[in-house]
């Protein structure tokens, strides 16, 4: 059973580039965002942003950074498997 937002968005093409369509078919963003790693001295650097609550991860294993904004209303997971970061969830509500 489809929802009206993806009925919507198939007939769309013109989607925003930080939406993927993974293996199922349902579009998807994408909020992580890699981060570049200074590789001389090993660091990442990211400015505070007014207004938003940022999450970075360094994954000194995979040896990638990639920082998320967190969700309003909610909880902002970071997955492990293996000693490595696996995913990072987002599971949102709104306010009643």
């Amino acid at each position: 059973m489809e929802s009206d937002w993806i009925k919507q968005k198939s007939r769309d093409l013109s989607r925003p580039p930080n939406f993927i369509i993974p293996h199922g078919g349902i579009p998807v963003s994408k909020r992580a965002q890699e981060l570049q790693i200074d590789i001389d001295n090993m660091t990442v650097s990211h400015p505070i942003v007014p207004g938003k609550v940022l999450v970075v991860v360094i994954d000194g294993v995979q040896g990638k950074a990639k920082v998320a904004e967190a969700v309003e209303h909610g909880y902002t997971i970071i997955e492990t498997a293996k000693g490595k970061t696996a995913r990072i969830k987002f599971e949102e509500s709104e306010l009643f």
